[in-house]
C-alpha cells in the first residue's frame, strides 16, 4: 500500500515537532511574531536528524523569523 503524498502546505511530522516550543510536537508553538532562538534550530537538528540548514528551511517556509543572519535559504 502507499503513503498518502504531502500536500504542498500542511506540515508533515518533523514540521509539528520544530514549530513546537518544546520540539515534542505539541503545545505551546513557536510565536511566529518572535525571532526564532539559536538553540532551537541546534536542538531541532539534533531531535530530528536534519541539519541546522534544514531545520532552519523548515522553520523559515513556515512563516518564522530566523536569527539574524540566517535566510531560509541557509
Amino acid at each position: 500500500m502507499l503513503a498518502a503524498p504531502v500536500v504542498p502546505g500542511e506540515p508533515d511530522h518533523d514540521d509539528v515537532v520544530l514549530l513546537s516550543r518544546g520540539l515534542d510536537g505539541r503545545a505551546p508553538w513557536i510565536d511566529p511574531e518572535q525571532e526564532v532562538a539559536p538553540s532551537h534550530l541546534a536542538r531541532g537538528a539534533l531531535v530530528t536528524g536534519l541539519t541546522v540548514g534544514g531545520v532552519a528551511r523548515r522553520l523559515g517556509r513556515n512563516g518564522c523569523r530566523l536569527p539574524g543572519g540566517i535566510g531560509a535559504s541557509f
